[in-house]
């Protein structure tokens, strides 16, 4: 009688009491790495400590895709993998790339089976940040496999005939090549076939289920070739001929083939970002509000400070949430309008095809030409009454008033840092643009 991990696991090679056992091997590195991050604040140390805890993130993902977990969750841990790579970049001081392509195939592999689970399991919205651990580095441009899975999610991909890895993967780049529906079909079905067996004596993980004891921890992650059913994926090649061959991720496959795709600005619409605190800057533009006032909502700007809610008005803590709602608000009267009419409100117009464009208009005042052509303009926000903190950028120009102090006044242009008062932080109130 099987159990319901002989069942689920996707390759029988997996035995589980040694897959429980180091998985949580595993997570108490990652326990104890947090632990440590915590007591330094040494540089190298820290980054150390994120290339750490991400190898094993990734090392726990393999091994619960290849215990059989369920898609859907698995696309939810793919965050904290991406970031922890991030902060290791950050963080080295020395600039070694997260992942150095052309040394060894495993790094490759890894980073190829990366980037290729976050096109199928529909995480469009990291695409950009697996390809920024290798942007400007050694690396970007100069293989071909990788270009072939970013040029679907980021343009202006620079046209390219090298890779790093000839073996196998000339193969797969051939099959691309090819003509015919049939002709990619055999060449990506050879592909797969020889995968595996191409890494014997290059790849670290080559063989590592014939040294598995069940009751022992395991180097054995899975043997995965995920590029493989990305690009049978995002080229539109039937797999229907190799998706049983055992390197070859097939539910993957047919979960990225079951929605639609997008691209990284769309799947990134589609995540809500974290509600963030007063004093903390926008980490996407939009419609945010906050219950600690009513008729709070508002357009905020990347970057902008969400403000404080003075103490008389405010209800509770003060944390801004992104709206569900992200059209203009339907009780605003005739918040949009085309250039040359006059603008219904005074305030803040952003350009309904670019929102990077803005102007600032007086009621009844015509709304301006963009590049001597007439645009579409949508009112975000009366802007008096924003606020900012000392040390923050000012985000209009105009005349701010502390409120610590409220007869004091000052005229700051944008971008100017906003000043202490007495040597103390202060927060400044726009009361009047300029």
């Amino acid at each position: 009688m099987t159990n319901d991990f002989t069942e689920k696991r996707r390759q029988l090679l997996l035995p589980q009491t040694a897959y429980e056992a180091t998985v949580a091997y595993y997570r108490n590195g990652i326990s104890e790495t947090l632990e440590e991050i915590k007591s330094t604040s040494n540089r190298a140390v820290l980054s150390c400590c994120h290339d750490a805890i991400s190898n094993n993130l990734w090392k726990i993902w393999q091994l619960r895709y290849t215990a059989g977990d369920n898609l859907a969750d698995l696309a939810q841990e793919l965050d904290e993998i991406v970031k922890h790579h991030e902060l290791y970049a950050e963080l080295d001081d020395d600039f070694y790339d997260p992942f150095i392509l052309d040394e060894a195939i495993d790094p490759y592999i890894d980073y190829l089976n990366l980037l290729s689970v976050t096109i199928l399991l529909h995480r469009e919205d990291l695409i950009p940040r697996i390809y920024g651990l290798i942007e400007g580095g050694a690396y970007d441009g100069h293989d071909l496999v990788i270009e072939e899975l970013l040029k679907f999610y980021l343009p202006g991909r620079p046209e390219i005939d090298e890779w790093l890895w000839n073996q196998p993967y000339r193969i797969a780049l051939e099959a691309l090549d090819e003509k015919t529906a049939a002709e990619r079909e055999n060449g990506m079905r050879e592909y797969v076939k020889a995968w595996y067996p191409s890494m014997k004596g290059r790849a670290g993980f080559w063989g590592k289920h014939t040294k598995i004891d069940k009751n022992n921890l395991i180097d054995y992650t899975g043997y995965w070739t995920m590029e493989a059913a990305a690009l049978s994926y995002l080229f539109d090649i039937d797999d229907s001929s190799y998706r049983d061959e055992m390197v070859y991720p097939k539910d993957l496959a047919d979960y990225a083939r079951s929605q639609p795709r997008r691209t990284p600005e769309a799947a990134l619409r589609a995540i809500p970002p974290s509600p963030t605190e007063a004093g903390q800057a926008c980490p996407r533009e939009g419609w945010w509000s906050t219950s600690a006032k009513r008729d709070s909502r508002r357009y905020f700007a990347l970057g902008e400070v969400f403000p404080a809610i003075p103490s008389a008005t405010a209800r509770g803590f003060v944390l801004w949430q992104w709206e569900d709602d992200q059209t203009v608000s339907p009780s605003a009267p005739l918040v949009q309008a085309s250039s040359g009419e006059a603008a219904a409100r005074v305030g803040l117009w952003r350009m309904d095809s670019d929102a990077r464009v803005r102007c600032y208009v007086q009621q009844g005042e015509p709304l301006p030409l963009h590049s001597g052509q007439p645009v579409r303009w949508i009112w975000l926000e009366d802007t008096p009454g924003m606020r900012a903190r000392s040390g923050e950028p000012c985000p209009y120009p105009g005349v701010w008033t502390c409120e610590e102090a409220p007869s004091i006044e000052r005229a700051f242009g944008h971008g100017v840092t906003l000043p202490t008062l007495d040597g103390r932080a202060v927060t400044w109130r726009l009361v009047r643009l300029i």
